[in-house]
């Protein structure tokens, strides 16, 4: 235990350590933990950082908080961390289970490698990146008080992610291989790449203010009443909502869904669907140009504003009251407003 001291070295210890009481340490201090070891560090300075060696077995607590300031913390081995009212320059982990907490916490960086267990962002803020990659078990909350500035990046993990409000408006978020859920709302953000989710993909009240990639997926994806600049989904979806949206006169590209394809009351978009496996229905959109072809299932467009409209080789079409601008071209004209599927040839003897 060390309490209102002034260090003008750096510590190396063996085992449980707390530093209190307005310390000061100039240098570094390095601790090997074993289990049922805890750290902690409160109304502290340390300006070389903290690094933490656990083991194998795990079992160490490492506690950051109490108006803490430290130059850095690299954690390995452990069983929770939690940083709560302090300042830290950044976070790295590796191999750490237990899960790691933010609270009232202002981080530079955050860097999670491997490990399980839950991330939570309560009311704090990360000045860089947020990185999570190869972490089992691992759900990501962050609340409608925190903020990442310059970005998210989750990779080749297991859980959900759930973002409520977190302001990302000018960084970016990169999903690539998540086995689970994904949950944003009532939040911006700036560019979206999202690959190989192994669950289902919404949106509610999202502002999205660059381009948008949803692709290689296997749940479902719905977005209601976000904004997007650009929007991008491709197979495998085993359906696609999209409800209520406005796309800014941006391109809306829906590409070999393996689920049904629904757009209902969207506006301001162009919009291109290729190669959807189990039908297509559009019901009450403004769109301006529109390529539909080659979609299977029944396409039914219904009651929608188009200024152009261009339909070909869809297995079948069938339009209601829509209202468009120009002439329609092939399958959508007035005379082919509703075409069977091709006949099969019979048979060679």
């Amino acid at each position: 235990v060390v309490r209102n001291a002034t260090l003008l070295a750096s510590i190396r210890v063996e085992g449980s350590l707390s530093l209190d009481g307005n310390s000061e340490v100039s240098g570094g201090v390095e601790v090997s933990a074993g289990p049922g070891t805890v750290i902690e560090i409160r109304q502290t300075r340390v300006e070389g950082g903290l690094k933490v060696m656990g083991t194998d077995l795990g079992g160490s607590t490492l506690l950051v908080g109490a108006g803490a300031r430290v130059g850095g913390v690299e954690a390995s081995g452990c069983e929770g961390i939690r940083i709560s009212d302090c300042v830290v320059s950044e976070v790295k982990t590796k191999g750490c289970k237990g899960g790691i907490a933010f609270s009232n916490a202002f981080v530079g960086a955050v860097d999670i490698d491997g490990g399980a267990g839950g991330i939570e962002l309560k009311h704090s803020v990360v000045q860089g990146e947020l990185s999570v990659s190869m972490c089992m078990n691992c759900t990501i909350i962050t609340d409608a008080k925190s903020e990442i500035r310059k970005g998210l990046n989750v990779e080749k993990s297991v859980g959900s992610l759930w973002m409520g409000g977190t302001v990302l408006s000018n960084g970016f978020l990169s999903i690539s291989d998540l086995g689970g859920d994904v949950l944003l709302e009532d939040m911006a953000v700036g560019e979206v790449d999202v690959s190989g989710v192994l669950g289902n993909v919404s949106l509610r009240n999202v502002t999205l203010h660059g381009s948008s990639t949803f692709e290689k997926s296997t749940g479902a994806f719905a977005a209601e009443s976000c904004s997007f600049e650009e929007l991008k989904l491709a197979s495998p979806f085993e359906g696609i909502t999209l409800k209520s949206n406005d796309f800014h006169s941006r391109l809306v590209s829906i590409k070999s869904a393996e689920g049904p394809v629904f757009l209902q009351s969207n506006h301001d978009l162009d919009l291109y669907l290729e190669e959807n496996l189990y039908g297509v229905a559009l019901d009450h959109n403004a769109i301006h140009r529109a390529t539909i072809s080659k979609n299977l299932g029944n396409t039914t467009l219904a009651e929608n504003q188009f200024d152009a409209l261009k339909c070909s080789d869809n297995s079948h079409m069938q339009l209601l009251g829509n209202n468009v601008s120009e002439p329609s071209i092939g399958q959508c004209a007035p005379a082919s407003s509703v075409s069977a599927p091709a006949p099969i040839p019979p048979l060679a003897p």
